[in-house]
């Protein structure tokens, strides 16, 4: 299951109560813990002899600055959770992460609708997860969009009581699992994902996802998540004496800019400078390779074409 490393805001103890129903819904020989995050935002349960990663606590300055917490079964597997490698056979994990519904605005403009729900944001965050937009197809391919990526309809699921999600399930030569999508309010989504090896999927690992996203409760606001996911990070620029006027903005965005999000991400959004040397900016914060004439060369470019 990949963690897609640049990904976007972190997130009391009353919250460790969970409701009745949403107990209820847990499988009753099997012990559960609750999970509560470095600031007492987010809680969920799990099970109890599962081991956590809290992408916030441990990558302080470059995590995610969004709640992202991992989990899985033992420590090898968290492992290659953390360095973004593929499952082995036997292998198997769960994400809790907490979205704001203006950073799929943001990101990704054109792919809701004006007023999204539960299965389109299930969708769109399986793809986000898993789909494989930067490789080309093969010489002489069909274009695949989903880079051998298959997904399954959304379907709705009770949770509990008046609680309900999305589910979709999804299929890759590297995983198999489903993405389950619960809205907390009208600008908040709890989303759990849940994936292991091609082939070994369980019934008992898609229901242990549907009772951690039948427990997860957040009260940070949507509004501070976009703030610190704007804000620039800080960052050492690398100085250069290269004239930017001789460099290729285009092609430094298609060579540098490009690893961890899709060209159209950046082609979509129309900015002034400002604009532009922000998003820029916060990028090299969150890792991207450029120096300093470099920075300019690419800000020029979108300043003078987007």
């Amino acid at each position: 299951m990949k963690s897609h490393r640049s990904l976007l805001v972190w997130i009391a103890l009353l919250s460790l109560l969970l409701g009745p129903t949403l107990a209820l819904a847990q499988d009753d020989d099997e012990e559960w813990e609750t999970y509560l995050s470095g600031d007492e935002l987010l809680t969920f349960s799990y099970p109890a002899e599962w081991l956590v990663l809290d992408y916030a606590e441990e990558e302080e300055e470059m995590g995610p600055p969004f709640p992202f917490v991992t989990l899985a079964p033992d420590q090898e597997t968290l492992d290659r959770l953390e360095m973004d490698e593929d499952f082995l056979e036997g292998q198997h994990a769960m994400a809790v992460v907490i979205l704001p519904a203006p950073f799929f605005t943001m990101m990704m403009p054109e792919a809701l609708p004006e007023e999204p729900t539960a299965e389109d944001y299930a969708s769109q965050v399986a793809l986000m997860f898993f789909g494989n937009f930067e490789e080309a197809p093969a010489e002489g391919a069909e274009e695949d969009p989903l880079g051998g990526l298959t997904l399954g309809e959304p379907e709705e699921v009770e949770l509990g009581e008046d609680v309900t999600g999305s589910l979709v399930t999804l299929l890759s030569d590297t995983d198999e699992g489903v993405v389950i999508a619960r809205l907390l309010d009208d600008d908040l989504i709890a989303v759990v994902v849940a994936a292991g090896y091609p082939g070994e999927f369980s019934d008992d690992l898609r229901q242990i996802a549907l009772d951690v996203a039948a427990s997860v409760e957040y009260t940070g606001t949507a509004d501070a998540m976009m703030e610190a996911l704007l804000a620039v990070p800080e960052f050492e620029l690398e100085e250069s004496d290269v004239d930017p006027a001789t460099l290729d903005g285009n092609a430094l965005i298609d060579e540098r800019c490009t690893v961890c999000h899709t060209r159209d991400r950046i082609d979509q959004q129309d900015k002034d400078e400002a604009g532009w040397t922000a998003t820029v900016d916060r990028m090299i914060g969150y890792g991207a390779d450029l120096d300093s004439a470099e920075r300019q060369a690419v800000i020029n470019y979108l300043v003078e074409t987007h």
